[in-house]
């Protein structure tokens, strides 16, 4: 319903209180008149100021209700060019008192009042054009009037500007409006300036500038206006004293009938923050912000029902709240409910209906969202695998400022930077890390620390790990471990790979066991095993065959080939070409599996694929002696070639060896002798027997 000036004791528009009606007669029709004036002149004063009692008159007229008589006032006033006779007339038929309801007439007095100066008029007829009440929205015709309005003193016309400027992003023209109508003491326009100032979209960001109208607008009783100071003091270090704050605010605004600050309130209860967790009050308050409109309790209650949380676990009811908020266009619920569709295995109905809700969230505005249905496309869960919708989403995420979605497309440049630009790469990881992705933080470090795209800079790398680190970014604390490591300060490296195994990143876990497994300072083959063993448990595969080969060897603990048989066929599984070597080494040999020559060459042939250049060797083995297998030494000779020229001298000699007994190929003396030089020389002892054995037979 719109709300327009009416002759009443006060005009009120959306819960803010204004101008009474005595304010008329306050205004510009006060007049001095001079002595020099001629009897005429003040003759006509007379009958100016004889019109006003004749206003009043009528006003008194309207409050008895007595509209018929009170119009009759209006019209003669209005007739002689009074601006207010004309507002007052227009909203007798605006509102249908005393006269037969007719928007038309009331547009055309108050196009005549406005004419004649008076602001209400000019706003009351801008509201008729924006709202297209009874006749169709013309903004165009709406604009200039508030325009009027406002620069005539009435604040309120200000402020529907600045909603007219905000809703067509010109945001500075719109803060300039808000600013004006809330020092003048519009509160609403308080809290609007504020919330441009907080979301900083096309100005710069200023919390501390949008707490500062969050304050003017909650002292002056705009709960929402207090909502938005508790979420920013939630910003803040949580002390004791901010979080008696926040509860303080939001009970306010709360109890004023704001259910935003009920909702807010409500996840107070729900964590424990600033109060005793208490999950009976969560639901109370979560179910009271739902059921008067506010779709974010619905939202949360909903989550609560899923879980069970405080209540009796309900999936059929959350739904129906999520859904709730969903329909209603609150895109966190349809975040969340789209969620819970891809929690279960879904029907290909389902699946649509899941898949539809993340794009009605995504289109809403949900950058978050966006960001998640690029992942759901780039690894095909739920979608056909779409790469190119993947990034396309991630841009529109990234652009928006969801600092994860920048991360993402830096991500999927680095790995095609053939097409992009390392200063691309570098622009988006920097973006990343600005707004608050500690992955993004991490990337940029890398590029710093390499030297890729940028000049390498190992402070400024450092600077990011330390900051990384010390916010719990495990990541960070092993890669400066690594640092401190190069730089030959073991401690001080041991003490990060410590921090960061702790918080569960295994290649912490992994290089402080490789320290203990080798270093003649910190050599501790139980602490080593101990480290490997929570590496692997992490899903560190390195750190699986790393206790595979302390179990395999026996060092510091009880040699076990069945454990460590057990352990490399974890980190085969996961396609780690050594593990899948040393397996197939314990099929070949029976330690701590059944002997089987099948399954050694299949995985021989598994880590050879994977360009393990001691598999292929073993799998060439297999070939040249027919063990398990046919023998084939054209096969062997093939790998053993392929090895050879990758520098692994053992298939060198094995290759010469062939070729000196013409195994299956011409015997030829000249190219095994250059294959066993080639392979003395590279450090294979075997070799340089050969070579002196055959040297000495041509003698």
């Amino acid at each position: 319903m719109l709300t327009y000036f009416k002759l009443q004791k006060s005009y009120n528009f959306k819960n803010t209180t204004y101008i009474e009606i005595e304010t008329f007669m306050k205004k510009k029709y006060m007049i001095i008149v001079p002595l020099i004036f001629t009897f005429i002149t003040i003759l006509a004063y007379f009958f100016i100021f004889q019109n006003k009692a004749d206003m009043s008159q009528g006003l008194e007229l309207y409050k008895q209700g007595k509209y018929k008589e009170a119009s009759e006032i209006f019209s003669l006033n209005c007739q002689k060019d009074d601006a207010q006779g004309c507002t007052y007339l227009g909203n007798l038929y605006l509102n249908g008192d005393g006269l037969k309801k007719d928007t038309s007439k009331a547009m055309k007095l108050y196009d005549k009042g406005c004419g004649l100066g008076d602001e209400i008029a000019c706003y009351n007829l801008a509201l008729i054009y924006e709202e297209g009440k009874d006749t169709p929205k013309n903004l165009a015709k709406a604009q200039p009037l508030y325009t009027s309005s406002c620069d005539n003193g009435l604040l309120l016309g200000c402020e529907r500007l600045g909603m007219m400027y905000e809703k067509a992003s010109d945001i500075t023209r719109s803060l300039q409006l808000y600013e004006k109508a809330c020092s003048g003491g519009v509160l609403k326009s308080c809290l609007k300036a504020g919330m441009l100032y907080e979301e900083g979209k096309k100005i710069d960001k200023n919390i501390s500038k949008a707490g500062e109208f969050f304050v003017k607008g909650c002292d002056g009783g705009e709960l929402g206006a207090c909502t938005h100071l508790a979420n920013i003091y939630g910003l803040s270090n949580q002390t004791q004293e901010v979080q008696l704050k926040r509860l303080e605010l939001y009970k306010k605004s709360c109890d004023g009938g704001n259910f935003l600050g009920c909702y807010h309130l409500g996840e107070m209860y729900k964590d424990g923050n600033g109060v005793l967790q208490n999950s009976s009050k969560a639901i109370s308050l979560f179910t009271s912000s739902c059921e008067h409109g506010e779709l974010k309790g619905c939202t949360a209650l909903g989550n609560l029902y899923y879980i069970g949380q405080g209540v009796k676990q309900d999936s059929p009811k959350a739904l129906k709240l999520l859904l709730k908020s969903c329909n209603g266009g609150e895109l966190e619920g349809c975040y969340n409910l789209a969620t819970l569709y891809f929690r279960k295995t879904l029907s290909q109905k389902e699946n649509a209906y899941a898949l539809n809700l993340y794009n009605k969230s995504c289109d809403g505005g949900n950058l978050k969202v966006c960001t998640e249905l690029g992942m759901l496309y780039a690894d095909g869960t739920g979608v056909d695998k779409n790469p190119i919708k993947s990034l396309n989403l991630y841009k529109k995420a990234c652009n928006g400022g969801e600092a994860i979605a920048c991360n993402q497309i830096a991500s999927i440049y680095e790995k095609d930077n053939l097409k992009h630009s390392k200063g691309e790469i570098l622009e988006l990881y920097t973006k990343a890390c600005r707004g608050g992705d500690k992955s993004g933080c991490y990337n940029l470090a890398l590029l710093y620390e390499k030297g890729d795209g940028v000049k390498v800079d190992a402070l400024k790398a450092i600077g990011i790990y330390e900051k990384l680190c010390d916010d719990g970014f495990e990541k960070a604390c092993n890669a400066l471990g690594v640092i401190y490591e190069k730089a030959q300060n073991p401690t001080k490296a041991m003490s990060l790979y410590e921090k960061a195994c702790s918080k569960s990143e295994p290649k912490g876990c992994y290089n402080l066991a490789t320290i203990y497994g080798t270093s003649s300072d910190f050599k501790d083959d139980v602490k080593s095993a101990i480290y490997f063993a929570r590496g692997c448990d992490s899903g560190d595969m390195k750190s699986c065959i790393g206790i595979a080969n302390i179990y395999n060897e026996g060092k510091g603990i009880t040699k076990d080939d069945v454990k460590a048989s057990k352990l490399y066929k974890k980190a085969c599984d996961n396609n780690d070409s050594t593990a899948c070597n040393a397996l197939g080494w314990k099929y070949e040999n029976g330690e701590g599996v059944t002997q089987n020559g099948a399954k050694a060459q299949m995985l021989y042939t598994k880590a050879c694929d994977s360009n393990n250049t001691v598999a292929c060797y073993n799998l060439a083995v297999l070939y040249d002696d027919g063990k398990f297998i046919t023998q084939d030494s054209k096969k062997a000779l093939e790998i053993y070639d392929k090895t050879c020229k990758q520098n692994y001298y053992k298939s060198c000699n094995n290759m010469a060896i062939i070729y000196f007994n013409g195994k299956g190929v011409n015997k030829d003396e000249k190219i095994a002798r250059n294959l066993l030089k080639k392979a003395c020389s590279g450090g294979d002892d075997r070799a340089c027997l050969n070579y002196e054995m055959l040297q000495k037979a041509k003698r």
